[in-house]
């Protein structure tokens, strides 16, 4: 797969490295402040989600890559690689979890406020 003549992976893996540590940023930002996450709102799902597809779209370039390449280190890259995607995995997963159980909350202490019933 290529981007203007170039090879797609070393394009697309700086994306995909940069949200996972925006994602990680933004997830410890929520568990430090219930403020933020009203103020972002659906930003936490959607950056979640687009974050978890880059991380499979910068794995799956990277294997094509790797067809070609031959060097020796490149099974030590591809260990990062996986440990990369498992990670970023177990962050989407906890960042969305967070999120609905958040929005639950809210939306169960609205109705509280709502019909004055505990």
């Amino acid at each position: 797969m290529q981007v203007l003549g170039l090879p797609a992976h070393p394009l697309v893996v700086h994306f995909g490295v940069v949200l996972m540590v925006v994602l990680a940023f933004v997830g410890i930002a929520l568990a430090v402040s219930s403020r933020f996450s009203r103020w972002l709102g659906w930003g936490l799902p959607v950056l979640a989600v687009i974050t978890g597809v880059a991380a499979l779209l910068t794995k799956e370039t990277g294997e094509m890559l790797g067809k070609t390449v031959t060097d020796v280190n490149f099974h030590q890259h591809e260990k990062y690689a996986d440990a990369a995607v498992a990670s970023t995995g177990v962050l989407v997963i906890a960042c969305l979890l967070w999120w609905v159980l958040s929005s639950q909350a809210h939306r169960v202490s609205a109705l509280e406020s709502l019909t004055g019933k505990p």
